[in-house]
């Protein structure tokens, strides 16, 4: 299971109310130590609760974090830093 998988998997936990304390501290610490994290994990959280204010079904959610997830791209500013990061020896 990738990293992405784990966190996606701790975010809908944390959501859903079902979660440890340590994986809550590890999403904790995941959202904590970049600020792309912390975006992710609040426009997950937006279609989470958007989903539930309509009622929609788990397939549905499941659907519209796909998407999401298909479409999400770090700003410019923090690519390019992360390239810059990447570069150093």
């Amino acid at each position: 299971m990738s990293e992405r998988e784990q966190q996606d998997i701790r975010i809908i936990r944390y959501l859903d109310g079902d979660i440890d304390a340590g994986d809550a501290a590890a999403l904790h610490r995941w959202m904590e130590a970049d600020e792309r994290n912390m975006r992710y994990f609040t426009e997950i959280k937006k279609i989470w609760d958007s989903s539930n204010a309509l009622g929609n079904s788990p397939e549905e959610l499941e659907m519209a974090l796909n998407r999401f997830r298909q479409n999400f791209k770090p700003s410019p500013s923090i690519a390019a830093r992360r390239r810059k990061e990447q570069c150093r020896f």
